[in-house]
């Protein structure tokens, strides 16, 4: 029996079932208030090595969108030009008043982003004035890769509660979760989600309500299903919730899971 209980101990300690997605940066944000398609973020707190995962959130005013929905027009790049940012999910709202976009991007990266780089989002969209770029470091397992597990968006321009309609019916094991909700206004203020751990509202103030942004956003890593990202805003501005589920593969080839073993209950994180 002793024998047993020392195999199960080992087997517990040494299982993938403990969480490795950790936030090592989430202080550095860019801003721009000219017309320009482009706004940049430099600044990290340290070098991030690696194979550590760059989150990258967009959000900007836009002209002459059209309709409302998904879109891929914007992009992520940096100085370097070596690290490949993926679109997770990016979305336009078109407004009888004013036009927004935003987007959501991550690279695991294959060259070392340094305190003095500087990443850049692109709106695709040379008359944007009011953009916010805000960027966050996890690290994970070495040797692990990431992918995304779903995305979803929704936008209004009319509401002062927001949500994507969610993400569902996934495996249930353990991801990070993304969340940034974003508004047309120059001094509203947005309620995060209250699940998630969000970091402080970015701005980008034009001087006119109607071109400036704010960006809210939000983490949390957990053993789901499915999840949202909602909450509410101050006013009734034009706005766009993305959320996206990011999966770790170690490098054995197993995917990080809490869902429970060897008949013991999962938790959820």
């Amino acid at each position: 029996m002793r024998k047993f209980l020392v195999i199960l101990l080992i087997c517990l300690v040494a299982s993938p079932a403990e969480a490795t997605w950790s936030l090592i940066e989430n202080g550095a944000f860019g801003t721009a208030t000219a017309a320009g398609a482009t706004v940049g973020v430099t600044g990290l707190g340290a070098d991030a090595p690696i194979g550590r995962v760059a989150i990258v959130h967009c959000s900007a005013h836009y002209t002459g969108a059209g309709s409302s929905g998904a879109t891929t027009v914007m992009s992520v790049s940096d100085n370097d030009g070596i690290n490949v940012y993926t679109r997770l999910v990016e979305r336009t709202v078109n407004n009888a008043t004013t036009d927004q976009i935003a987007g959501l991007f991550y690279s695991q990266l294959t060259n070392i982003l340094e305190t003095t780089d500087t990443v850049t989002c692109n709106t695709g969209n040379g008359s944007s004035e009011g953009k916010v770029v805000n960027l966050w470091i996890f690290s994970v397992s070495a040797g692990s890769t990431v992918a995304p597990a779903g995305t979803t968006a929704q936008g209004s321009g009319t509401s002062t509660s927001y949500s994507t309609g969610g993400i569902a019916s996934l495996s249930n094991i353990e991801r990070l979760w993304l969340g940034a909700i974003s508004m047309s206004h120059s001094s509203g203020s947005i309620t995060c989600d209250a699940t998630f751990t969000c970091g402080s509202s970015r701005l980008a103030n034009t001087g006119t309500a109607l071109t400036s942004q704010i960006l809210n956003t939000g983490y949390l890593v957990q053993t789901a299903t499915g999840d949202d990202f909602a909450g509410s805003i101050s006013v009734s501005r034009v706005w766009n919730d993305l959320v996206a589920a990011l999966e770790e593969t170690l490098a054995g080839g197993a995917t990080r899971n809490v869902g429970g073993m060897m008949g013991f209950p999962g938790v959820r994180r």
